[in-house]
C-alpha cells in the first residue's frame, strides 16, 4: 500500500500554510486525532492557513473527545517539540513510492481509522490543560498501565514522548510505541481515540528556546539566530485582572546634544507600579545600572472593541546625577486583540531632549494565556511602503515607461511615400493557375 498521497496532501497545507499565514509553522504544532469510531467526522476541520485557537481547540476538538464514549481509552501522544514538517520530511512525503518513512505505522493506522482529523497549525496545548478536560481516570504510561483501566469509563493514557537531535529515530520510537498501544487497546475489545500533538513548536530560536514565554512569530523584522542577543529583558506582569508580557532585546539611551548611545542594565526589572485593568494596562519597568545609574520605562495602552493601541510612552534616566525626561509616541496602526506587537530597531525622542533606543522589542498587553504565557501573532512596525515595495514600484515604472517608448515608437512607423506617383500608370501583374 502506498500512503504518498496522504502525504502529498500535508505537503500541499504546508505550502498553502507558509504563503497565507502571518506566521511561521515555528509558531504552531500539528493536533492530528484518529479514532476507530466515527464522530470525529463531526469536528469542523481547519480552514487553511489559519492557526487554530487554543480555546477553540480545548472547547470544541478536545472536550467533544472527553465526552465522546464512556467505554474508550484516549491516548495522547504528546512530543516536547514537533512540527508538520517533521512529520511530513521524515515520514517520506517527497519520496517516490513512499510507505511512511520512520512513520509507516502511524500512517496505516491514521488511514485506516474509521475517523480522523489533522490541524496542521494549531497554538501548542500543554498536557496540563488536557488532563483538565479529562473525564475519567488519567493514567500515565509505564510498562504497567493496562492494570490501572478501570472498566465501563473512560481512560486517558498520557505518554509523553521526546524528540532528540536524531529525529528519525525519536520519530521511528514514537511510530512503534503508537503501534503497540494501540494494538493492545484493540485486543482488549475496547474503542480509542489516539491525539499526536507537542507542547512546543520545534523550530524555536536556540537563544529563546530556554525561555518558555518567548513564541517565535512572523515578521520580516523579529530576530533570527545570529540576530538575538542573549542578554535580552523579558518581563511577564501578572495581575489578578490581567496579564501582560515585554520583550526587549537591549535598551540604550543618549543624553541630549551627545550621539554616544548608552547601554541600560537588562535588569533585574522592578514592575511593582504597573497595573492594568479590563481596557488598559500601563506597563512601568524599573532598573539600575553602571553607566545609565537609574531608569524606568512606561509604556501605557488601551483596548477598544476588537484592537489596542498606545496612548503614550515616557522614559526617564538618570546619567552622571542628571535626570532627563523623554516622553514618546509609538506610531502603530491599531493591533488586534489577541495580537502582540514587535518592532525591529526603533529611536525615539529628539537630540535637544534626550533619546531612548528599543532594538528588537515586543509587547503584548492584553489577551495572554494565565496558564501558559507566550506571545500571540505579531503586528510589525513595517510601514505599508517598505524599501523593499518601493524598489519594486520604482523598477516597475521604469520597464513600464521602457514599454510604453517603444510601443509608441513602434506606432509612428509610416511608409515612405514621396516617389508614388498618383497620376502614373498602375502595373497590373497578371497570375495564372
Amino acid at each position: 500500500m502506498a500512503f504518498r498521497p496522504v502525504f502529498q496532501v500535508f505537503a500541499c497545507y504546508i505550502t498553502v500554510c507558509f504563503l497565507l499565514c502571518y506566521s511561521e509553522a515555528g509558531d504552531s504544532v500539528p493536533f492530528i486525532t484518529w479514532s476507530n469510531q466515527k464522530y470525529l467526522e463531526d469536528i469542523p476541520s481547519q480552514s487553511v492557513g489559519q492557526i487554530v485557537d487554543r480555546d477553540f481547540l480545548l472547547s470544541t476538538c478536545i472536550q467533544k473527545i472527553m465526552e465522546n464514549e464512556q467505554n474508550q481509552v484516549v491516548m495522547v501522544f504528546s512530543f516536547n517539540q514537533l512540527s508538520i514538517d517533521d512529520i511530513s520530511r521524515y515520514g517520506g512525503a517527497y519520496l517516490q513510492n513512499s510507505e511512511g518513512g520512520s512513520l509507516k505505522n502511524f500512517m496505516h493506522s491514521y488511514q485506516t481509522s474509521a475517523s480522523h482529523l489533522t490541524m496542521e497549525m494549531v497554538e501548542p496545548v500543554p498536557l496540563k490543560a488536557i488532563e483538565e478536560k479529562a473525564v475519567g481516570p488519567i493514567i500515565k504510561y509505564t510498562k504497567g498501565w493496562s492494570s490501572e483501566l478501570v472498566q465501563d469509563q473512560e481512560n486517558v493514557l498520557l505518554i509523553p514522548l521526546e524528540l532528540s537531535t536524531d529525529r528519525a529515530v525519536s520519530l521511528q520510537n514514537a511510530d512503534n510505541l503508537i503501534k503497540k498501544l494501540i494494538d493492545e487497546v484493540v485486543a482488549m475489545g475496547k474503542k480509542f481515540t489516539a491525539i499526536l500533538t507537542a507542547s512546543h513548536p520545534s523550530k524555536i530560536s536556540a537563544s529563546r528556546d530556554q525561555e518558555p514565554l518567548i513564541q517565535m512569530g512572523r515578521h520580516l523584522l523579529q530576530t533570527t539566530d545570529g540576530d538575538v542577543n542573549t542578554s535580552y529583558s523579558l518581563v511577564h506582569f501578572n495581575d489578578s485582572n490581567c496579564h501582560g508580557l515585554l520583550y526587549v532585546a537591549n535598551i540604550a539611551v543618549a543624553v541630549p546634544g551627545n550621539d554616544t548611545w548608552l547601554n541600560v542594565s537588562n535588569g533585574p526589572w522592578d514592575t511593582a507600579t504597573s497595573k492594568c485593568t479590563k481596557n488598559s494596562t500601563t506597563f512601568v519597568m524599573k532598573t539600575t545600572g553602571k553607566e545609565v545609574e537609574s531608569f524606568m520605562l512606561t509604556l501605557s495602552s488601551s483596548s477598544s472593541s476588537y484592537f489596542w493601541n498606545f496612548l503614550s510612552s515616557s522614559a526617564k534616566f538618570t546619567v552622571e546625577g542628571k535626570s532627563y525626561d523623554v516622553n514618546f509616541k509609538i506610531n502603530t496602526p491599531q493591533t488586534p486583540q489577541k495580537f502582540s506587537f514587535h518592532c525591529g530597531i526603533e529611536s525615539f525622542g529628539t537630540k535637544k531632549d534626550g533619546r531612548v533606543k528599543l532594538t528588537n522589542f515586543q509587547v503584548q498587553p492584553f489577551n495572554v494565556s494565565d496558564t501558559l504565557p507566550r506571545f500571540s501573532r505579531a503586528n510589525d512596525c513595517v510601514g505599508f511602503f517598505t524599501p523593499g515595495i518601493w524598489m519594486g514600484l520604482v523598477t516597475t515604472l521604469i520597464l513600464v515607461f521602457i514599454l510604453y517608448f517603444g510601443v509608441s515608437m513602434l506606432a509612428s512607423l509610416t511608409v515612405m511615400d514621396q516617389f508614388d506617383d498618383p497620376k502614373g500608370k498602375t502595373i497590373t501583374v497578371n497570375v495564372s493557375d
